[in-house]
């Protein structure tokens, strides 16, 4: 009996210790692993923002400010060229190529602009004294006489006729352009940076020049052409859209509104070269000397994550 029950007590665990070796090389399928404190974080869509601004022209003009025009008679006008200010606006997007350095492409619309204003103008012509003999006595625009019924008179100078040049003008453009921003470091939620871009501007461009000539009882205006002592106008237009090269230098600060906004101000200073001659409607023409523009503008950027 007793040998009995000791086989018994052996066989159990024998068994016993067969089951928890079964159960140690036993795979349940379920793995347990504590966290790792090293990981990669993946985002879609992460380094791109887009951007949108509305801009105020306070100072917009050709670039020498001045155009001189070519008339019909040979002599030069000047054709003041300043302009009023302006709205624009300018959406875009752009993408974190490192921490610090951002590439944007953005569309930019400069709403009309106008000018308009009236300059002291001297003109060619002629004057007849009231004596007798009567006197005649042609001088161009700067008063060197250029022939006269009196020998003597020929080749000194005389005061030229006066009157005024009027201009009424007026400019839009949309500009395409490419900018790379450096940010600077920053001071708490705001951060400072500078930028240049380049691109194309679409320039619609509109001139008039009004040329009036007063002249006295006894004077007569050779141009505009008029009879003895009265005033003679002449107006001249161009009309023109062209294509021109623009350049961009921005400096402004960014403040974090939260996480992914961000209220951009700024101030740039863009720069469109000159396009294709343009002709006015009389045949003369004039080669447009390009445009200079300083404005401030306000934004949002939105980083999107």
């Amino acid at each position: 009996m007793k040998r009995t029950i000791l086989k018994g007590t052996v066989a159990f665990l024998a068994l016993m210790t067969a089951s928890g070796a079964l159960a140690n090389d036993y795979n349940s399928g379920v793995v347990t692993k504590a966290p790792s404190e090293v990981f990669t974080d993946v985002e879609f869509g992460s380094n791109w923002y887009i951007r949108g601004d509305i801009a105020y022209n306070i100072d917009g003009r050709e670039d020498r400010g001045i155009s001189q025009l070519t008339l019909p008679d040979g002599t030069l006008a000047s054709i003041q060229g300043d302009y009023d200010d302006a709205i624009a606006v300018r959406v875009g997007f752009g993408n974190y190529v490192a921490p610090n350095i951002r590439l944007e492409a953005t569309v930019e619309g400069l709403f009309n602009s106008e000018f308009a204003g009236t300059g002291a103008q001297s003109y060619a012509g002629s004057r007849t004294t009231t004596g007798t003999p009567a006197v005649t006595v042609d001088f161009n625009s700067v008063g060197l006489i250029t022939s006269s019924s009196d020998p003597l008179l020929v080749g000194t100078t005389t005061a030229p006729i006066s009157g005024t040049s009027t201009t009424t003008a007026d400019y839009a453009s949309t500009n395409l352009l490419l900018s790379g921003y450096l940010d600077l470091p920053s001071f708490g939620s705001i951060t400072p940076y500078v930028g240049a871009g380049v691109g194309v501007a679409r320039v619609s461009f509109s001139q008039t020049t009004t040329f009036t000539c007063t002249a006295a009882a006894t004077e007569t205006c050779a141009f505009p052409a008029g009879a003895q002592g009265a005033t003679a106008e002449i107006s001249l237009r161009q009309d023109e859209d062209f294509w021109g090269l623009a350049y961009q230098l921005s400096v402004g600060a960014a403040i974090a509104l939260d996480e992914r906004l961000m209220l951009d101000l700024g101030y740039s200073y863009t720069d469109i070269d000159s396009g294709d001659t343009i002709n006015y409607s009389d045949g003369t023409a004039v080669e447009p000397d390009g445009f200079a523009v300083h404005q401030v503008r306000a934004g949002l950027r939105y980083n999107i994550f």
